[in-house]
């Protein structure tokens, strides 16, 4: 998927920076640009809406009451 989305990104003549943060995201490289860490943030954030890798809502908020009870 990750090729995909890189060579689509090159394709459309976008710039390279964007193609660079797309192989960061997916592990091809170190993350070291800031459009990279920004992308990175941005998955990790809609990674835990509910559903969102794939999990249902009971599950997602079984693991939120674990969060919650082992905070206090």
């Amino acid at each position: 998927m990750q090729q995909l989305a890189r060579t689509s990104v090159q394709r459309w003549e976008k710039a390279h920076e964007i193609a660079q943060a797309i192989g960061e995201h997916h592990g091809e490289s170190p993350t070291s640009s800031t459009l990279g860490f920004i992308v990175s943030a941005a998955d990790a954030i809609s990674g835990g809406r509910p559903g969102a890798r794939r999990e249902s809502l009971e599950s997602y908020i079984k693991r939120l009451e674990a969060l919650e009870s082992n905070s206090q």
